[in-house]
């Protein structure tokens, strides 16, 4: 009796591991991935900004044009691509759970306007700017330019002036705004500068203000178990006076990790050749510095790419952009292969106001040192 009430115990057992080992797992969350090209090559565009709305996910194509979203809720998202010197493309796609959605996309030159030139085609108010500023600027030759502001599509932005006359070889100033009770997950829009009978195009992205809807990890990171990201133990410093520094996020994405922070121009005058010299950058001018990068294990890190006001460049090349006189502008560094066992990330970033030559800045570099990675 003993023995078979043993063995009734025993099947019962197994059954029920057996009715567990059978329970399906549901993936309730979805992803995003391809690749971003050149439509006339077809050649990968390196550090293009590709952002996810709603929630204003960003991400940054790496040097095979390939980009991902990961654990995404299932629903409707518009997938907006941005690089220097190419129109923005935009697509809806639809995030099924438990999928993974192929989104390649292609890129085309931007369209160039006779005799204006704007600072940026890009303003990215991140989650702590409302206003933020861009110039036109008259580039001919043959008097004065007009000029005029359309194809505005979404309530939650405004332009001010929405049109005017800028004098040749002058600047005008255009304020954006923007209404974040409007956007609580952030969002993203593009409008037009026309003139001379052509168009530019500008991109607009907001992300979530404090108490903004976010997601789950939705770069492709890994989750951050401390909660809120706190910089404030780490030290950022200007080497010139009439450059401000702030730390957005210092974020790690498997072997990678991202920088991302804002330089604001309060003095320097519109600069129109802004330079940033990577690790290993394949020219240097006289009295300038390359990047170092470090972390707290005395590691010393080279590979890396670079964005810097809607400009992108990586490898053993020189960013070149455009920094603006009151506008926060905001960079990337990501760092190629980081030490997993490393928690905290130090970049003196070596720039240069080229339009100041031969007078320059106190000092040529921004100092981002021992800053947590999350």
């Amino acid at each position: 009796m003993k023995n078979l009430l043993t063995m009734l115990l025993s099947m019962t057992a197994v059954v029920f591991i057996s009715s567990c080992e059978k329970e399906p797992a549901y993936d309730f969350y979805g992803s995003i991935y391809g690749m971003i090209t050149d439509a006339q090559t077809n050649a990968p565009v390196v550090g293009a900004q590709v952002m996810l709305s709603p929630g204003n996910f960003t991400t940054v194509t790496g040097s095979d044009g390939h980009y991902e979203f990961q654990n995404l809720d299932a629903g409707q998202y518009k997938l907006s691509v941005y690089a220097s010197g190419y129109s923005v493309n935009t697509r809806q796609v639809t995030v099924v759970s438990g999928e993974s959605v192929i989104c390649d996309m292609q890129l085309t030159e931007e369209q160039t306007v006779s005799g204006m030139e704007l600072s940026t085609n890009m303003l990215d108010f991140g989650s702590e700017y409302d206003e933020l500023t861009f110039s036109i600027r008259n580039t001919g030759t043959s008097g004065d330019i007009s000029w005029y502001i359309d194809n505005i599509t979404v309530g939650w932005i405004t332009v001010s002036p929405a049109e005017g006359t800028t004098e040749m070889g002058k600047s005008s100033s255009v304020k954006v705004t923007v209404q974040r009770g409007q956007i609580p997950e952030g969002g993203s829009t593009t409008f037009n500068v026309n003139a001379a009978g052509g168009s530019l195009s500008v991109m607009v992205t907001v992300a979530p203000g404090e108490g903004g809807q976010g997601g789950d990890n939705p770069g492709g990171g890994e989750d951050n178990p401390g909660g809120e990201e706190d910089y404030s133990s780490a030290t950022v410093e200007s080497g010139d006076s009439r450059i401000t520094a702030e730390i957005l996020s210092c974020k790690r994405s498997g072997s990678s990790v991202t920088l991302t922070y804002v330089l604001k121009n309060e003095g320097l005058g519109s600069i129109n050749d802004f330079r940033i010299y990577t690790t290993n950058s394949n020219s240097l001018i006289n009295g300038a510095y390359r990047t170092v990068i470090t972390d707290e294990n005395y590691n010393n890190y080279v590979e890396s790419d670079y964005t810097f006001n809607g400009a992108s460049q990586s490898h053993n090349y020189v960013l070149n952009s455009t920094f603006p006189e009151g506008s926060g502008c905001k960079g990337t560094v990501t760092v190629k292969n980081f030490d997993r066992s490393s928690e905290y990330l130090t970049v003196i970033l070596g720039i240069w106001c080229y339009d100041l030559y031969p007078d320059s800045l106190a000092d040529p570099r921004i100092y981002f040192e021992n800053v947590p990675v999350y």
